[in-house]
């Protein structure tokens, strides 16, 4: 992540970092001594790897297609010759691993 700093107002806290680092798992914010279980909004820029760590923690997660060399839009896109179902294509996925306890 390079530097790191945290910034804090009455309003939000914001992690910054010196290096574009992908949110894979909560060490993100805990290695900067930043609890994001005790926050009510998380807002993370991802492509798509945090969703196992933070869909958990989460009661929602809104997806913001914002451009650039890859989307969130999954129909965008022409998958062949893919196993089905498979995660994100098929959301039903991550809802039946919730109930299975995975």
């Amino acid at each position: 992540m390079g530097r790191t700093v945290v910034l804090e107002t009455e309003s939000f806290t914001a992690v910054v970092t010196e290096r574009p680092m992908e949110p894979l798992d909560l060490g993100v914010f805990e290695g900067a001594g930043v609890n994001p279980r005790l926050f009510d909004f998380l807002i993370l820029k991802s492509r798509m790897y945090c969703r196992p760590t933070f869909a958990p923690i989460s009661s929602a997660l809104v997806e913001c297609d914002s451009g650039g060399v890859t989307s969130s839009n999954y129909a965008l896109f022409p998958y062949r010759k893919i196993r089905r179902p498979i995660y994100p294509l098929d959301p039903q996925v991550l809802h039946a691993l919730a109930v299975a306890g995975q």
